[in-house]
């Protein structure tokens, strides 16, 4: 009994011996993530209090071949993914590379996930949000090596988000409207411009932490991001935005400025602590900010219907925004004339003289 014991475990030293020589012979190193980045894809990975900023994490990458220079790889990649949408993606030219001047040691590469880069990345005040991460190696002649592992991304109480990444798929979040009529009538009466030709109707709700959050709404269509585009056309900073104005939160509309707060029509400034109102920022970015004149410490959702392209009317004004029956006319007159100045361009073109 002893004996035959004896010959099992030499054999066994003997494999583990021819395997270890096999594996030195070919390179010797795994392609993993190691435990020198912040990700260890250990199954464990955190990044809290995210806000989008400017924070980061690295993640560390040793590839399975004693290589002097990543040019004996066709590419080396870290993607970040969000139930099956690309975030972000880096490559070999974004990643620090270690080993790179001694052929006997495995090369590395240290990526950094920027948090500004996973802008876009929907989640509520406070909680979680996961997604999937995967390093892929591609040496020339090789088949391709990957390793995988789900991050977490627990959301700071100062930052939510919603986005729409393809109206098609999030059509129970989002609808667009094509309007093709470009005729000379094709405004309402009295002084009330027309909703522009495309419109886009954005509805969700978001966990907040009362009037610490800014709620965040991004687009990465871009048909939806045009009709957001498209209503801030000719609009300067600070100014109010008309065509964005029926957006609402909690069901009450509130003040859209582009790109910087600006005055209401009273002329008093946009106050971040005191006021409830939104800011366009550009492509497809519309940020809400919760003022205490609407919300509390209490507060822990919001619904959020975010409205492009559809002209604001003097009912909403007076009734929603507390405008004065003369401002409230002030404003949409503006844009009524405008709309009949395009009436009266299009009935020009088409004359023969």
């Amino acid at each position: 009994m002893t004996t035959t014991f004896n010959r099992v475990a030499t054999l066994f030293m003997v494999f583990a011996m021819i395997t270890a020589g096999s594996l030195a012979m070919a390179g010797g190193a795994a392609a993993e993530v190691t435990d020198d980045g912040d990700f260890e894809f250990d199954g464990d990975d955190l990044a809290e209090d995210f806000e989008a900023g400017d924070d980061n994490e690295t993640v560390v990458y040793e590839t399975d071949a004693d290589s002097d220079s990543v040019e004996d790889f066709d590419d080396i990649t870290l993607e970040i993914d969000y139930e099956n949408t690309t975030l972000v993606e880096y490559d070999h030219t974004d990643a620090d590379v270690d080993g790179d001047d001694d052929e006997e040691t495995p090369l590395e590469l240290e990526f950094t996930v920027e948090h500004e880069d996973l802008e876009t990345l929907p989640g509520d005040a406070g909680e979680e949000t996961e997604v999937d991460a995967t390093v892929t190696e591609a040496e020339i002649g090789e088949d391709e090596v990957t390793d995988e592992d789900t991050l977490t991304y627990e959301f700071a109480d100062s930052h939510a988000a919603m986005t729409i990444f393809d109206a098609d798929d999030d059509d129970d979040i989002v609808s667009l409207e094509e309007d093709d009529d470009d005729g000379m009538f094709s405004f309402s009466m009295p002084f009330t411009a027309s909703d522009l030709d495309n419109t886009a109707d954005i509805d969700d709700d978001i966990g907040v932490n009362g009037t610490e959050t800014d709620v965040h709404v991004h687009s990465d269509d871009s048909d939806v991001t045009d009709t957001f585009d498209d209503s801030v056309e000719d609009k300067d900073e600070g100014d109010r935005v008309p065509h964005l104005m029926t957006t609402t939160v909690d069901d009450r509309s509130i003040v859209v400025f582009n790109e910087e707060p600006g005055e209401f029509i009273g002329g008093d400034e946009a106050d971040e602590d005191e006021d409830t109102y939104a800011v366009y920022n550009g492509d497809g970015h519309l940020e809400i900010n919760l003022g205490e004149d609407r919300f509390d410490e209490d507060d822990d959702e919001v619904s959020v219907n975010s409205v492009s392209g559809v002209e604001v009317t003097n009912d909403l004004l007076t009734n929603d925004l507390d405008y004065g029956s003369f401002e409230a006319w002030g404003l949409t007159a503006d844009s009524f004339t405008g709309t009949l100045s395009d009436g009266w361009a299009s009935l020009t073109d088409t004359l023969p003289f």
